[in-house]
């Protein structure tokens, strides 16, 4: 299973940042792709920013980069 993984631009967004944390938290349940997690994991990293949870933020970060080492927005 393959779920649309849009970078999620956390300025524009913030107002989202409570309910799209609830549903990046269930689509995390679902998806089985390493590689697709590591933007679902990276887009939970941008809410918990917007929400002024650095610590936390950063947690879900490496935890994206530890699936793809590649991504670029967590660098």
């Amino acid at each position: 299973m393959t779920i649309f993984r849009p970078f999620f631009n956390s300025t524009d967004y913030s107002h989202y940042a409570h309910k799209g944390g609830v549903n990046y938290y269930e689509t995390m349940r679902l998806e089985i792709d390493s590689y697709d997690r590591s933007y679902i994991l990276y887009n939970i990293g941008l809410i918990h920013t917007s929400n002024g949870e650095h610590t936390k933020a950063l947690e879900y970060y490496f935890r994206a980069l530890e699936r793809n080492m590649f991504l670029p927005p967590s660098f």
